[in-house]
């Protein structure tokens, strides 16, 4: 029997809020339905609120968006909140009134699954490694580079296995190690609400031992266990990097989802009425409504969201309120310009303030080259390159050039042109 994707797709959506639920209630925390909409609210500053695949009644959203929030702050705890759907849907009212309160646009989860019925062999673990489940939470205490705290997926792996503990016959720890030594994990759920459906959890491998085929086996291994438990369907998110591994151990595409993120100073300060309004309108592009704001507002100031007024209009694709914000002189953005397809604007930019080439971004610490990169904009790149772009600049992050992010990212079409350029540059 062929995989019904419909429905997996919709047992990734339940599975993902039952395993949100018990987060929040392993750390004294609540779950709640709001108007049509699900929510689980930790007691834990080191956890996210989250909104889990919500519907929204029309006329009713903003008003229900509004308790909900004002309920996680009231808490007072918590880091921040995120928003999860099935579908790419940033450019919907959801998204609008998500931004509009002080929520990022996130990365786009990439909903999988693998039929487990259907015959696979086990991949062998690499050679030298060690990889089963894992029972003891000593196990994750044993750390391996320079950092004194090791690495994220580690404090992760320790807290799953502490839920491992408390719920034995739904959740299960599976590691990878080397010499004694953890390099790699992954959590097993299966919901008792979802017989039938397990759920992988936060597959991670150290970075030094990447690329050796530990991922796939600690993910094959947790799926074997899952299909001895009577699981027919496993189900994940993949990030970027999990999504090139997963097909080679049976899973395939079902959606791309999206996600927006909240972080504690919206949480702290949230955006005042004006602020919500004045971001409604822009990604709504209703210039009625822009006209009719107070004229004292900042034009280049981050929102609540983080971006700027331009941002939040490039975002939402609304090219006649990023002009209306231009005309009034805002800033101009390189990218924002980019994406609303205003081509021979950015080419003018990009001459009149060639410093904005080398500049890296606040947060992400990219250059505008990285950023081509990460999106896979071959006609961003070459724009940039013909501007005068150095090619062997490094982020502030990783220290790595374009060049050795394409490479990293599979950007094939991306290599050569840097190649190039960086021969060019020596």
């Amino acid at each position: 029997m062929a995989l019904n994707r419909a429905h997996a797709l919709h047992a990734a959506a339940v599975a993902h809020r039952a395993w949100f639920a018990l987060g929040a209630r392993h750390s004294g925390g609540e779950v709640f339905r709001e108007d049509g909409v699900w929510w689980a609210l930790p007691a834990s500053s080191a956890l996210t609120a989250t909104l889990g695949f919500p519907w929204l009644r029309p006329g009713a959203g903003a008003a229900a968006l509004d308790v909900i929030l004002g309920r996680i702050r009231a808490q007072g705890r918590v880091r921040g909140a995120s928003c999860w759907t099935v579908r790419p849907e940033h450019r919907t009212e959801l998204g609008v009134l998500l931004v509009a309160r002080g929520f990022e646009v996130g990365w786009q989860a990439h909903w999988m699954a693998r039929d487990l019925r259907a015959p696979h062999s086990l991949r062998p673990a690499p050679v030298g490694m060690e990889i089963g489940q894992v029972e003891d939470v000593r196990a994750w205490d044993r750390r391996e580079g320079a950092h004194p705290d090791g690495p994220e997926w580690r404090r992760t792996a320790r807290a799953n296995l502490e839920l491992a503990a408390l719920r034995p016959q739904q959740v299960w720890e599976f590691g990878a190690f080397l010499d004694g030594a953890a390099v790699g994990g992954t959590t097993l759920f299966v919901p008792p609400e979802l017989p039938g459906v397990a759920l992988l959890n936060d597959v991670g491998v150290a970075q030094e031992h990447r690329r050796r085929g530990i991922g796939a086996a600690i993910t094959d291994a947790a799926c074997t266990h899952a299909r001895a438990l009577g699981c027919r369907v496993a189900v994940l998110n993949a990030t970027f990097e999990g999504e090139r591994l997963y097909p080679h151990v049976g899973f395939v595409s079902l959606s791309r989802g999206q996600t927006w993120w909240m972080h504690r100073p919206a949480v702290e300060a949230p955006p005042s009425p004006a602020q919500v309004r004045f971001a409604e309108a822009l990604a709504r592009g209703d210039l009625h409504a822009l006209k009719n704001l107070p004229r004292d507002l900042d034009l280049d100031a981050s929102l609540a969201s983080g971006s700027t007024p331009l941002q939040v209009a490039a975002t939402f694709g609304q090219s006649d309120a990023a002009g209306w914000l231009i005309d009034r002189g805002a800033r101009f953005d390189i990218l924002a310009g980019w994406d609303l397809g205003w081509r021979e604007r950015v080419a003018e930019q990009l001459r009149r303030s060639p410093e904005c080439l080398t500049a890296r971004d606040a947060r992400s610490g990219m250059t505008l080259l990285h950023e081509a990169v990460v999106r896979d904009d071959l006609a961003l790149l070459r724009t940039l390159l013909a501007a005068g772009a150095d090619p062997t600049v490094q982020d502030s992050t990783h220290h790595a050039t374009p060049l050795g992010w394409a490479r990293f990212m599979g950007r094939a079409d991306l290599v050569e042109p840097l190649e190039r350029a960086e021969q060019s540059a020596r």
